[in-house]
């Protein structure tokens, strides 16, 4: 069974937590409040890329959190926590600010998120908490998922990389012009390239047949060496080189096809559109 911990963002039973906590759920969804009444809950729409959630309980009159503007954060300022650690209700965790605008990857699509780290404690329980500033006011959403192996970091989604998704989540149930290309891939850097005598960029390991990408020449084993004339190597790399577009998009893909013992065979580029992600779900009352 899932557990975690979550916001209030409105007076009729909106709340935001992590998509990994509602993913976890293996049954229906319950949320206990602060004064120990229990709601059943449906979920509005989960992102496990940027690990958001959203749900609703049918309440009333609820005081919603105040969130602030988290680009105001100083390093070293004093936050909170505040979660169900081990199922401890309210367990509150104080600490500093640590590091700001850290980018990182909440799941393996590659997509990083804007992140304050912490040094107070996060554990499993805490997931979908707030952070708070020393006034009250939300300014990161804790989790787990981004828990480092070193003691003493932590990290929280910050509330202005939070807020579009959140939004899109309450009015659409996924998050609107997020795309996918449709391939399974490892990495080889320039200098994993020049270590190992192999071609650096994404070797293709699997191409979704359900996206565009799989209308083209493109093969299990070959090599895309660039997006739209940019040379990549890395997941990040697509993301920053494809940063403006959305599904529909047309994208032009340099490829490098090699001959069994490893010389160059061809060179050749490929066009394809770039197909709506599906990282989000949406649930109903039936």
């Amino acid at each position: 069974m899932g557990q975690g911990s979550g916001i209030i963002i409105s007076e009729d039973g909106y709340i935001v937590t992590n998509a990994h906590v509602v993913d976890a759920a293996t049954g229906a969804l319950t949320v206990i409040l602060s004064d120990e009444s229990e709601y059943s809950a449906t979920l509005v729409g989960s992102d496990s890329s940027s690990d958001i959630a959203v749900i609703k309980i049918n309440a009333q009159d609820l005081t919603p959190a105040q969130f602030a503007d988290s680009d105001q954060v100083n390093l070293g300022e004093e936050v909170m926590t505040i979660g169900t650690p081990a199922g401890l209700m309210n367990s509150v965790t104080k600490g500093i600010v640590s590091g700001l605008d850290r980018r990182i990857s909440t799941d393996s699509d590659g997509l990083e998120m804007q992140c304050i780290q912490i040094d107070a404690a996060i554990n499993p329980g805490n997931s979908g908490g707030a952070l708070f500033n020393m006034w009250g006011q939300v300014i990161g959403i804790t989790s787990s998922k981004l828990a480092s192996d070193y003691d003493g970091i932590g990290f929280a989604i910050s509330t202005n990389a939070a807020k579009p998704i959140i939004e899109n989540l309450m009015e659409n149930g996924y998050v609107a012009d997020r795309f996918r290309i449709g391939i399974m891939f490892y990495e080889v850097s320039e200098e994993s390239a020049a270590e190992f005598g192999i071609p650096a960029g994404l070797h293709i390991q699997e191409i979704d047949a359900d996206c565009d990408i799989a209308n083209t020449d493109l093969a299990v084993n070959d090599i895309i060496t660039a997006i739209n004339g940019v040379a990549i190597d890395s997941s990040e790399e697509i993301l920053e080189v494809l940063k403006d577009a959305k599904p529909g998009d047309t994208v032009r893909a340099t490829v490098l096809r090699l001959n069994a013992d490893g010389t160059t065979d061809k060179t050749f580029e490929i066009s394809f559109k770039l197909m709506p992600a599906e990282t989000s779900v949406q649930q109903t009352d039936e």
